[in-house]
């Protein structure tokens, strides 16, 4: 069984390098399952809990508390103070064996700057540790009141009811707290009080068994992602997976559990995986760069298992035996750890830096259940908000509206309101347009919305696309004279791509504005987010260059961003006459009379040139937010 233990820091190395395989995070479920196995198996010999926790304690606290200390002073030697606090918080955390519970409040496990959180790893470790308090308790009730697989199964299928819930309400709870994991426990434990005769006795029983646990555990690294809803319904793949290749190694001598190089692998594996993570999230550090190159991350790897070697001879195996001392050893080391996490915490409040500029932001992209929610088909339109309605607003535009589709549908969501995604990347929602530079047919997709909108109980629609840029042509311009590298020209369909300028010029002011009249002809309500200030240069990249330079703030001068608004004239009137037209403009958030800020002191707004990153879509909502709800609950007012 200790050959799982190198599938687990193996697959986690997938995803933190981007070395092998996606989906490295599903070695966690596997560990899970272990862990069950293992307290069944414990358990059945009758010990007390005073070994038991005991045993546990020299298991886990030396290496964790050793993994918190070592990563203190490269934490210090690497990270600007800003960053350092974060760290601390993280490390307080830890070394109180809630990072899991920490962690639920923060970030997505899966955003950009995850990947620079060396201990975010630990949540596992808290999950675990939890997990130990509560086991005495379950399996002694199992023994007393009801056969093991009985009470088990009930616990088990009452914790995966609870994982499928909470992952689609409240994903960041789901994916890190006991109560939505208990069932990867259960089922590992409910692998040990298998009857005799489900267990393989014979070797090509255990054989078959092994190797179609083996293929489902590598099928879901292959085809599962961070897309997916997780803890949910496809993890069973991993976690049935594992049940089996345990339950085929059990009994027999023969299984590849056994091989000796793999077994002193999975002997090291828990050293292995508490190193791993700082190992690559330092390094990403110390070289600017969120994606480490193949070269990096095999020596990283190989470096892990050296390491691993070490500590486990030196420090997890001399500690894990019962002595004289050693408890007073594991407390002087937790003492320690928490002590400096606490220093690197409060010691780091008081001072600013840029280094978090540096970190390049994620546009806000929703993962709507198994499917990411970018240029869906019609047919198969993403749900945000309380998906269990009919919808009834409609979110059209191009990839700038799906820059801020997860915002807005936590927005939605949190006002008990539905809506659903008709945005297509690259299409402006202006109808009988295309693109030069694209072949996808947008005068299609924006006729299949709006027949979309017509069979459906739409009330309001809110629009953010790039028009300004689309009717004007060109890329936008930054303060220096830089323009943006970008074929951004319409044509109408009516009259090809070799029509004169002027008349395509025409046709497209004509056509833009028609289909905005269109949307309240339907009796359609509409919120016009006007497009975000473009600033011609791609922000993330050049924050590093201004920060050397000492030149920050990067903003973009009012005046370039005026003028590249001005095609928007005829739809600021428009919406000055019609009530029922609600026209939000950025710049009034983004802008001051003199310029349009990038950033602030420590997060980046735009991922691009003029895509909003988390940050960004964060402050919009937080200041257009109550004027869009209120203007989209006013339908209920009126009927």
């Amino acid at each position: 069984m200790a050959v799982l233990g190198v599938i687990i820091w193996h697959a986690d190395l997938a995803v933190q390098g981007r070395l092998l395989l996606p989906g490295g995070f599903l070695g966690v479920d596997i560990f899970f399952v272990i862990s069950g196995f293992l307290m069944a198996r414990i358990w059945a010999g009758n010990i007390t809990i005073k070994d038991f926790v005991k045993r546990r304690l020299r298991r886990i606290l030396p290496m964790l508390f050793v993994t918190i200390l070592i990563c203190i002073p490269f934490a210090a030697w690497v990270m600007g103070p800003s960053s350092q606090a974060g760290f601390g918080a993280d490390a307080i955390a830890s070394a109180g064996l809630v990072p899991n519970i920490f962690y639920s409040f923060q970030d997505s496990y899966w955003s950009a700057p995850s990947k620079l959180r060396p201990l975010l790893h630990l949540w596992t470790i808290g999950v675990e540790m939890q997990f130990y308090l509560i086991c005495p308790f379950i399996f002694l009730a199992i023994k007393k009141y009801s056969k093991p697989v009985l009470g088990l199964g009930l616990m088990t299928a009452l914790s995966f009811a609870a994982a499928i819930w909470l992952s689609r309400s409240h994903p960041e709870f789901a994916f890190y707290n006991l109560p939505t994991r208990l069932w990867e426990f259960g089922l590992g434990a409910m692998v040990f009080y298998l009857p005799a005769s489900v267990s393989p006795s014979r070797p090509g029983k255990s054989i078959v068994m092994t190797i179609l646990g083996l293929v489902l555990i590598v099928g879901s690294l292959l085809y599962l992602s961070e897309a997916m809803t997780h803890p949910g319904a496809l993890t069973l793949l991993p976690v049935i997976g594992s049940c089996l290749v345990i339950a085929g190694g059990r009994n027999s001598h023969s299984s590849i559990l056994t091989f000796k190089l793999l077994r002193r692998i999975g002997l090291i594996s828990f050293s292995a995986y508490l190193i791993h993570q700082p190992l690559f999230a330092f390094s990403r550090m110390a070289t600017d760069q969120l994606q480490l190159s193949f070269a990096i991350c095999a020596a990283l790897i190989v470096l892990t298992l050296i390491l691993s070697e070490l500590t486990y001879r030196l420090i997890e195996t001399p500690l894990r035996k019962a002595g004289k001392g050693r408890a007073l050893i594991i407390t002087l080391l937790g003492m320690a750890a928490f002590t400096g996490a606490l220093i690197t915490y409060s010691g780091s409040l008081s001072k600013t830096d840029t280094e978090a500029l540096l970190i390049k932001p994620d546009r806000w992209i929703l993962n709507a259940v198994e499917t990411r929610c970018v240029n869906q088909e019609i047919t198969h339109p993403c749900r945000l908000g309380n998906s269990e309605q009919e919808p009834s607003i409609a979110l059209l535009g191009d990839s700038h509206m799906q820059a801020m589709a997860g915002g807005l549908d936590e927005f939605f969501k949190a006002q008990n309101l539905n809506d659903i995604d008709y945005s297509m990347g690259g299409c402006p929602f202006i109808m009988d347009v295309r693109r030069y530079a694209r072949k996808y047919p947008c005068d299609e997709y924006v006729e299949n919305v709006f027949e979309a909108l017509s069979t459906r109980n739409i009330k309001t629609v809110i629009i953010l696309d790039r028009r300004n840029a689309y009717l004007l042509g060109t890329g936008a311009t930054y303060n220096d004279g830089r323009t943006e590298p970008a074929d951004v020209r319409l044509y109408p369909v009516a009259l090809g791509q070799n029509a004169e300028a002027d008349a395509i010029k025409a046709e497209l002011k004509r056509l833009h504005l028609a289909t905005i009249q269109r949307l309240r002809d339907m009796n359609i309500r509409i919120v016009l987010v006007l497009p975000v200030p473009e600033i011609g240069i791609h922000v993330p990249d050049n924050l590093p260059e201004s920060i050397a330079e000492g030149t920050l703030p990067l903003t973009l001068d009012r005046k370039l961003h005026a003028v590249r608004q001005a095609p928007l004239a005829p739809l600021k009137s428009m919406a000055v006459k019609d009530t029922e037209i609600l026209v939000i403009d950025p710049a009034d958030i983004f802008c001051d009379a003199q310029a349009c800020k990038t950033h602030s002191d420590s997060e980046v707004y735009y991922t691009d040139r003029d895509h909003l990153s988390r940050a960004g879509t964060e402050l919009f909502l937080s200041e257009a937010g109550s004027e869009i709800l209120d203007f989209v609950t006013a339908f209920k007012d009126d009927n």
